[in-house]
């Protein structure tokens, strides 16, 4: 029987990127899963973002993709909170994770 593949989506930030880099890690582990890690970046090319992502590749079994940012700064108003931007961000990243996921090799049954 294949291993089975689960999916995990991280939303722009360290605060979101890094506990779903280490759950990841960690489940990937203790379980007999194939975790795949959507990694939505912040857009600006970030040094720390970066590092972040490249540690943990060098150091779990998980596969990491990294999704890069869409602009949505003329989908919100120039006071909008972050919480806002970051919900308008992952709705308009709906088509990007869609490919992404139609990309990732599917387990042959036999």
């Amino acid at each position: 029987m294949d291993q089975p593949h689960a999916l995990l989506v991280a939303s722009p930030g360290l605060g979101h990127l890094i506990p779903i880099l280490e759950l990841g890690n960690r489940l990937s582990s203790v379980l007999s899963v194939h975790f795949t890690i959507l990694a939505v970046t912040c857009g600006s090319s970030s040094s720390v973002e970066t590092e972040a992502i490249s540690s943990a590749a060098e150091r779990t079994a998980c596969e990491i993709m990294e999704l890069p940012s869409v602009d949505v700064d003329n989908l919100v108003e120039p006071g909008a909170t972050v919480v806002t931007k970051i919900v308008v961000k992952m709705r308009a990243m709906k088509p990007a994770v869609r490919d992404a996921v139609k990309s990732m090799k599917r387990n042959q049954q036999s």
